[in-house]
């Protein structure tokens, strides 16, 4: 993950957490905060998503480059 996005994240995770320890709840704040976290959340998990298709052709280029080197 680049540090772009985890600033992101430990951003608005700390807005939330903010917005959490109030009493009183602005609705537009609580609407953009939700929005912000989905957006980064959808990112995070497409940032996951590409590294276990990396981690996937890795592994099976490993294994076609072993078999190769058993010959």
């Amino acid at each position: 993950m680049n540090d772009i996005l985890k600033a992101q994240i430990k951003n608005v995770m700390s807005e939330l957490s903010n917005e959490a320890d109030k009493s009183i709840h602005d609705p537009i704040i609580v609407y953009t905060l939700m929005h912000h976290a989905v957006k980064i959340l959808s990112l995070t998990l497409d940032k996951i998503n590409s590294y276990e298709t990396l981690i996937e052709n890795l592994t099976a280029e490993n294994q076609r480059l072993s078999q190769i080197a058993k010959y």
